[in-house]
């Protein structure tokens, strides 16, 4: 569907609260999305909004082609917006939880942005303000948490490449949400590619937590 401000919109909601919020977009989305919401989010490669109204509860993410090199592997891949699409397919297929993509939009222009438009997940905490001044009780709850979530993303055969607690999620209910999607690996699930992705989780919590903290999640 292709809609006035020559963005190509792939809907995967029949809501037609976020069918109606994106049909009367202005050409200017930037500014349209910024009358409506909060930016949480703000750099050249990514910005996010979260919008709250009849919709319900949504983050609208924009992904631009800020450099050549990101324009480049836009012209040999799909789209940001279709690769998180994809893969949070496979997770949920796996019992994975993530985003929920309700919408993929790519403007109609050879430096076009890519847009993402996705279910914010009720009381989620990223991990790592989560494990900020956290118990020891709680530390250990989230230890277990993790390790069996990440054995679960890895029995499934998923790798994330950019592993660390900023793109995980928990909810109140101590559900954990893998995030950043668009670049999850594929691969076999031997022991070889378990510890390199493990390694990059370790090398984030080496300078925030002691040896003992890391053995408990490794048991």
């Amino acid at each position: 569907m292709i809609l006035g401000n020559s963005i190509a919109w792939n809907f995967l909601t029949t809501d037609q609260n976020i069918v109606h919020l994106l049909s009367n977009a202005s050409d200017n989305l930037t500014d349209f999305f910024d009358s409506l919401g909060d930016r949480i989010k703000d750099g050249p490669h990514r910005t996010v909004w979260r919008l709250i109204g009849p919709w319900g509860d949504i983050h609208v993410k924009k992904n631009p082609l800020h450099n050549f090199r990101a324009w480049s592997r836009r012209l040999l891949r799909p789209s940001k917006g279709e690769m998180e699409r994809l893969n949070a397919a496979k997770l949920k297929k796996h019992g994975i939880k993530s985003v929920e993509i309700l919408v993929v939009g790519e403007e109609k222009k050879w430096n076009g942005a890519g847009w993402i438009v996705s279910r914010t997940i009720t009381n989620g905490v990223p991990l790592d303000q989560a494990l900020f001044n956290a118990s020891p009780k709680i530390l250990r709850t989230i230890s277990v948490l993790l390790a069996r979530f990440l054995a679960r993303m890895h029995s499934a055969s998923a790798f994330h490449p950019d592993l660390h607690p900023g793109n995980i999620l928990l909810d109140e209910n101590k559900n954990l949400y893998i995030l950043d999607i668009h670049n999850i690996g594929w691969s076999k699930s031997n022991i070889y590619n378990r510890i390199n992705n493990l390694v990059l989780l370790n090398r984030w919590f080496q300078i925030r937590s002691t040896f003992w903290e890391r053995t408990r999640f490794f048991k």
